[in-house]
């Protein structure tokens, strides 16, 4: 493109341009630094939906024919073999040029479609004042729903270009190929295991999630709940609450079964990604001697942070504690069965 336009630069400046071309009103260097839409064959009833997430300012339409809708929706940003006759636009349509329904506005000489609207599907308390401002920097709308069945997710998006989800919405093959509108899918957790990826990718529908958004919050988890059942927590409240409590008793002993001490035992965790990476330093703090087992992690991480890399086998059988930080997937699937447990120490948790 950029050799084009100082080509078309340098041929108008040598002879008149003639009634069918249309010479740049920059030099060509103008152009490098703005968006530029080119296009052939007829491709240009797709520029309004390139204006609508580039803005007004930054586009400039090149063309090698003369489609006379090009330079009547863009007459000032317009470069390129283009006929000068004048093209009178509706002010709205049915549809847009994506089969989107909405009105199309002419202002400014451009033509704008409807704004991007988002879907908010979840259970909980939605933290409006937190996404809002986010959605309002690309003008976009949310409203939000809250479907029990797959029927009420295709009919609560089904006019929703972006769909922000929370808990166990599923999303299945059949959900996905009704939302012809839908763009994204973005999950405000980390676990897809509820969406089928590959429906997605065959409808060019992009997934994404919030990886390590909650790892603090999943780490904390973990080591409260190491700590609840080791020093036999749960338990212990059970037994206060039904009015047993009798300090130094066999009963008491009996009930509660031994304690050990966590510091100086030996954690192992089975995946070091974003909440693994939490957990360790957690569990340090303790005074726990931290080990992991994680394939994909580089060694220098580990090294790094203190931690010993083993082979799942020793891990399952040196951990005095295990703590689970791997995604559900093929590989993962049934990792623990009862080879593993019976290789664990009998006072493992």
């Amino acid at each position: 493109m950029p050799f084009w336009l100082e080509a078309h630069g340098r041929t108008l400046g040598a002879r008149r341009p003639t009634a069918r071309q249309r010479p740049p009103k920059r030099k060509p260097s103008y152009y490098f630094k703005r968006q530029c839409w080119a296009s052939c064959e007829a491709g240009e009833e797709l520029a309004p939906v390139f204006i609508e997430h580039v803005g007004d300012d930054y586009l400039t339409i090149a063309t090698d024919y003369p489609h006379s809708d090009c330079i009547g929706k863009f007459p000032d940003r317009t470069v390129g073999d283009l006929t000068q006759q004048q093209i009178t636009f509706q002010a709205s349509a049915a549809e847009n040029s994506l089969g989107q329904p909405g009105a199309l506005i002419r202002t400014g000489g451009l033509i704008h479609m409807s704004k991007f609207h988002v879907v908010y599907f979840g259970s909980n308390d939605v933290p409006v004042d937190l996404i809002k401002p986010i959605l309002a920097e690309i003008d976009a709308d949310m409203t939000i729903r809250r479907p029990t069945n797959d029927a009420e997710v295709v009919e609560m998006g089904k006019d929703a270009d972006g769909i922000i989800m929370h808990g166990s919405v599923p999303l299945t093959r059949e959900i996905i190929a009704q939302l012809k509108r839908t763009k994204v899918v973005a999950r405000t957790g980390v676990g897809v295991d509820r969406m089928d990826l590959k429906a997605a990718s065959d409808h060019g529908l992009i997934i994404c999630n919030a990886a390590g958004c909650n790892s603090i919050e999943v780490s904390e988890q973990a080591i409260g709940l190491l700590i609840a059942i080791s020093r036999k927590l749960m338990r212990m409240n059970q037994y206060v609450h039904d009015g047993k409590w009798r300090r130094h008793t066999a009963e008491l002993h009996a009930y509660r079964g031994r304690v050990y001490r966590i510091q100086g035992c030996t954690m192992g965790i089975v995946g070091l990604g974003h909440v693994g990476k939490q957990v360790a330093p957690r569990a340090q703090g303790m005074r726990l001697n931290v080990q992991t087992f994680d394939p994909y992690l580089d060694p220098k991480v580990a090294e790094k942070m203190g931690v010993k890399m083993v082979s799942f086998d020793e891990l399952v059988k040196t951990s005095d504690f295990i703590s689970v930080h791997a995604p559900l997937t093929k590989q993962t699937r049934h990792m623990f069965g009862a080879p593993q447990f019976k290789a664990m120490k009998t006072r493992l948790t």
